[in-house]
């Protein structure tokens, strides 16, 4: 059986490499060594945007939410 593909494109944490801006609010500072949330795009040679700890939470949490209508409605059609 082949294996699935990830519903999540290319995210992932890891810690600033420098002082920056969160990509969601230019207000949010991350600062050199700080947690951030990094979203790359689908496509060749796109750009990563890095979020703050705040709103990479909630991006998270809104993405468990669609997540969990999806498996609702998926398992609302098996019955």
């Amino acid at each position: 059986m082949a294996s699935f593909k990830s519903l999540l494109l290319r995210v992932e944490v890891r810690s600033a490499g420098k002082k920056c801006h969160c990509a969601h609010s230019a207000k949010h500072v991350i600062l050199k060594g700080e947690l951030r949330v990094v979203v790359k795009a689908p496509g060749i040679a796109t750009p990563e945007k890095g979020y703050c700890g705040v709103c990479g939470a909630a991006m998270i949490k809104r993405a468990e939410s669609e997540l969990a209508d999806l498996r609702a409605q998926l398992s609302h059609n098996a019955q």
